[in-house]
């Protein structure tokens, strides 16, 4: 069992709701953004500063689908079929299909906040 740390209240984490913050990590951290894992993270924060059109909509799906794929993002617990991103009043919303631990599981969704 892998037990994280909620980065809103500070309490211990497992399961679901760890997985979701390991998720939410990766996607929201540069994939150079750390010195001593280089290849952690995605390049979804570079996608922050453009216009939200379809294509930047469409190169979001595809780096969050790469993360996934990335074995130093610690994700393989995850099977995604699919991958919809999605414009919000606040950003971008980033919507992940597929089977955890090996079961079909609800869709989950992360807000990526508009580059400041």
């Amino acid at each position: 069992m892998v037990i994280g740390m909620c980065r809103k209240t500070g309490r211990t984490i497992t399961g679901w709701d760890q997985f979701i913050s390991r998720v939410t990590q990766v996607m929201t951290t540069y994939i150079s953004a750390r010195n001593k894992v280089r290849g952690f993270g995605s390049q979804l924060p570079a996608t922050l500063s453009l216009n939200t059109n379809n294509a930047t909509l469409a190169l979001i799906q595809t780096y969050a689908m790469g993360a996934f794929m990335n074995p130093l993002n610690g994700l393989e617990d995850f099977e995604p079929s699919r991958v919809v991103a999605e414009r919000t009043q606040n950003g971008t919303s980033v919507t992940f299909y597929g089977k955890w631990n090996g079961r079909v599981v609800d869709p989950f969704t992360i807000e990526l906040p508009q580059a400041a």
